[in-house]
Formats: structure tokens, C-alpha cells, sequence
């Protein structure tokens, strides 16, 4: 299931894993360095996902093309579905489709 998010939702939800590494991955599946990076991101998760939180989000995209692309790719990660694209203007990935990463510090 890829649950639809709002930019608010979002916000919440890294604001709950601070002190912790996390890496937001913005993507769509129609996409084509999305889809050439995806292979890597499944890897680097797999390696990982004990010390860095993986978020996905897909954009602008279909509900269906996203689950789609998400099996495909083997992505197990929690990833959310924002329709409408207002997420990404936080981080904004750039026009190479580079990787955003937050990194939290501890709390003060």
C-alpha cells in the first residue's frame, strides 16, 4: 500500500525520526533516472537499513504505476504517494534526480 501523504503529513513524519540519518527518496515511476537509480537505492537499503531510515515518495504519478514500480524494483522501504508534488519543495531533489538526505543531529 502507498498511502497518500500531504505536505503537512510529511512534515510529521520526518519531524518523528529526528536524531535519526534519513534518506527521502523522491521519485515517480515514469521517471528514467529515478528508475536507473532504483536498483541502487534497493541495495543501499538492504545494506543499511540499520542505521539510516529510508522514506520513499512517489510524485506525480499514478497510485497503481507506483506500487508497480515499487514490486518491481524490490523496494521495501515505507514510501508515500503525493499526487499533487507539493512534498518534494522539501527537500527538492535537483534536475539529475540526485538523492536528497536529512541528517538530524541529537537533540539538544
Amino acid at each position: 500500500m502507498v498511502p497518500e501523504f500531504t505536505l503537512a503529513d510529511y512534515e510529521q513524519a520526518i519531524g518523528e525520526l529526528r536524531g535519526t540519518p534519513v534518506l527521502v527518496n523522491i521519485c515517480a515511476s515514469w521517471c528514467g533516472p529515478c528508475r536507473e537509480k532504483a536498483p541502487l537505492l534497493a541495495s543501499a537499503h538492504e545494506t543499511y537499513d540499520d542505521r539510516v531510515r529510508f522514506v520513499g515518495v512517489d510524485i506525480l504519478d499514478e497510485r497503481d504505476s507506483a506500487r508497480a514500480f515499487m514490486r518491481e524494483f524490490g523496494w521495501t522501504y515505507p514510501s508515500v504517494y503525493d499526487p499533487t508534488g507539493a512534498i518534494p519543495r522539501r527537500p527538492r531533489p535537483d534536475r539529475a534526480a540526485r538523492h536528497a538526505v536529512l541528517r538530524r543531529g541529537p537533540e539538544r
